[in-house]
């Protein structure tokens, strides 16, 4: 009995709220290094390789990165899944969903390689209008078909930590390999290697991050990751009914992370690539901060449901949002205020003329990004899971399809804003489903979740909104960076006082003392 206690006390020590708490930290401080480390790549590398080159590089990238979306929603099982299997003491039972993901991911793995291979055997490289002469396309494609089968089924291990809730662990790993395969594919660049080479480079590094993640989660687990017996099958079976439907919906992300490029490219040519890929990459690092939150409430969610059911949710998802609104709407309106010096000196002056295409697609995102929260805590009901991932298809189909369409009679700027534009059209459809699931109005949704959070940073960009023609007409480093930092200031520290409740800025401060208490006594440690 002591035991079964012991265990349970674990357990929940894993799932508790001071440790959803430490995980908010860590990504809040490491994950916007991870997105500068993006930006600062962008902008090193659109200047030391031609349009054409990098256009290559780049899509290279999204057909390994749109398969990374695609997983059949297995990773996300094994996130809901292992706080469940933690809770009923069915570790065994967590080894054996990590193998029958790892076998099923590597399976899907050899034959989508195989299909990328076949592809380009036939010629498939000649969509990308008439770029096909750039040297490394093809060489490139059947790397990204290897690619495939040997790094995309190792981010089951990520996964796996995920589901441990050891969301900082990921997040360092991360930070240091888009460090490592920075300065390589930089240095590549430089020495003047090939597309093959600098795809190569950049694969490396997340191959040994995947690896040591595996070593981590055998670790947390106390016993080997790797189970091959009869169980499992019925495990798998077990994860299965929930993984079909995160399959279907994660077609959306793929269309929506990866996809776009590659219509991009077939669209207006393998050279419009990069300047697409910038505007979305500025985007998706606004998303990538809104994602560090909902990632984190998929294991809480599910946590609560195996005890509580969905009244349990009910804090949580009005917690999560306001403090998912107030950390990542400041990061939103300064890219906001300061676009035209952004693009300017990060990829230069003719760059700034997409300055108000990022802007416009900025403040779609703000608000068609505010409920992931709620989307993230849904996916922990069983019931609302086909309605999610049939919705989600749905706003991704119409986003691919308004790419095309508005980039061939508008250029960059129109395929940029297609997405943002389509999620707007429907997200009211899915507002109200998904509040009634869950047992929150929507007025209170709106008050007490979104607004409570996102105010003092809007409201510092109203009132910043007449200097607006001073601030884009600023141009060195120094300038932008002084009076970026003067608003930085501002915006976030109206948003840590206004925007986070009470308890919020209390836990933080506890966190934030706990993580310095701890350095500073492994710092006094005899060695």
């Amino acid at each position: 009995m002591s035991g079964s206690n012991e265990t349970a006390g674990h357990t929940a020590k894993l799932y508790s709220g001071k440790r959803a708490v430490s995980n908010a930290l860590a990504a809040a401080a490491v994950n916007p290094l991870i997105l500068l480390i993006g930006l600062v790549r962008f902008g090193i590398l659109i200047r030391l390789l031609p349009l054409d080159t990098y256009g290559v590089f780049l899509l290279l990238s999204s057909i390994v990165m749109q398969f990374d979306y695609l997983d059949g929603g297995l990773r996300q099982s094994l996130q809901r899944y292992i706080p469940q299997f933690m809770v009923q003491d069915r570790r065994a039972d967590v080894a054996r969903a990590v193998t029958a993901t790892l076998a099923t991911m590597m399976g899907f793995g050899l034959l989508a390689g195989l299909g990328v291979a076949l592809f380009t055997y036939v010629g498939g490289a000649g969509i990308f209008a008439d770029n096909t002469e750039v040297p490394g396309l093809e060489g490139g494609l059947y790397l990204a078909a290897a690619a495939l089968f040997l790094s995309w089924p190792l981010t089951t291990f990520r996964a796996a930590i995920e589901g441990f809730n050891r969301f900082n662990e990921a997040t360092l790993s991360r930070l240091a390999a888009e460090i490592v395969r920075t300065i390589a594919v930089v240095a590549g660049a430089l020495a003047g290697w090939g597309v093959e080479w600098l795809f190569i480079l950049a694969t490396l590094p997340v191959i040994c991050q995947q690896l040591f993640l595996a070593f981590r989660a055998q670790q947390l687990l106390g016993t080997s990751i790797i189970r091959i017996d009869g169980g499992m099958r019925r495990v798998f079976r077990e994860i299965f009914h929930y993984s079909k439907w995160m399959a279907i919906g994660q077609i959306g992300s793929t269309l929506n992370n990866s996809m776009d490029k590659l219509i991009v490219g077939a669209a207006l040519g393998v050279g419009a690539v990069p300047i697409y890929f910038g505007l979305r990459q500025i985007l998706s690092a606004s998303s990538s901060l809104s994602v560090t939150f909902n990632r984190i409430v998929l294991p809480t969610a599910s946590h609560r449901m195996s005890s509580g059911g969905v009244k349990e949710m009910h804090n949580l998802v009005l917690k999560g949002t306001r403090a998912q609104m107030s950390f990542f709407t400041p990061f939103v309106t300064l890219i906001t205020l300061f676009a035209t010096p952004i693009l300017s000196i990060w990829a230069g002056q003719d760059y700034a003329a997409y300055a108000p295409a990022l802007q416009i697609g900025l403040l779609l995102f703000l608000f068609n990004a505010a409920p992931k929260v709620l989307a993230r805590a849904a996916a922990a009901i069983d019931e609302q899971i086909r309605f999610l991932t049939l919705f989600n298809l749905s706003v991704a189909a119409a986003s691919s399809v308004l790419i095309y369409v508005l980039g061939t009679n508008f250029g960059v700027s129109g395929a940029f804003l297609a997405i943002p534009i389509s999620a707007m059209l429907v997200n009211p459809v899915w507002y109200t489903r998904i509040l009634r699931a869950v047992g929150i109005p929507f007025r209170t949704y709106v008050l007490d979740g979104i607004l409570a959070g996102a105010w003092p940073a809007l409201a510092v960009l109203a009132l910043s909104v007449p200097l607006l023609p001073w601030i884009s007409g600023l141009g060195d480093i120094p300038t932008v960076a002084a009076v970026g930092l003067v608003w930085a200031a501002i915006t976030f520290l109206s948003s840590f006082m206004f925007g986070l409740s009470r308890e919020h800025r209390r836990r933080l401060w506890e966190a934030v003392l706990s993580a310095f208490a701890s350095l500073t006594r492994k710092g006094l440690e005899p060695r």
